[in-house]
Parts: C-alpha cells; sequence; structure tokens
C-alpha cells in the first residue's frame, strides 16, 4: 500500500489526481441493519440470562425444601 501511496504524496500536483478514483457507498441501511441484529442478539442474551436465573432459583427453593 505504502508503494501506491508515495504516487499520491506530491500535494502540489494535481494532475496526480486524474489517476485517483474514488467511490462513495451509502451503507446507512446496512450498519442499521447490523445494529438491529447486534441488539436482538443482546436482547436474546439477557433474557436467556434472566430465565436461567429463575430456574437456579427456583432449583434452589426446591432443594431448602427437600431438607
Amino acid at each position: 500500500m505504502k508503494k501506491h501511496a508515495e504516487f499520491f504524496k506530491d500535494r502540489t500536483s494535481f494532475e496526480r489526481l486524474k489517476y485517483l478514483n474514488v467511490e462513495v457507498i451509502n451503507d446507512h441501511g446496512i450498519q442499521s441493519q447490523h445494529m438491529q441484529d447486534f441488539a436482538d442478539k443482546i436482547k436474546a442474551y439477557y433474557k436467556q440470562k434472566k430465565e436461567v436465573k429463575r430456574e437456579l432459583k427456583a432449583l434452589q427453593s426446591l432443594k431448602c425444601l427437600c431438607r
């Protein structure tokens, strides 16, 4: 990459800019979907964690009753 960057290092020469091709991609939709998927995973994780805690508490209370 450094080899290619050296070609554009001279900032005074606008002649080199004609070789620079930049394309901007709007990824807002992709980013939004990624964030939604991430939020869904976090929500599912905490829901499962809450269920496990509830089951553990129920098992512990049963254990106390059996004594």
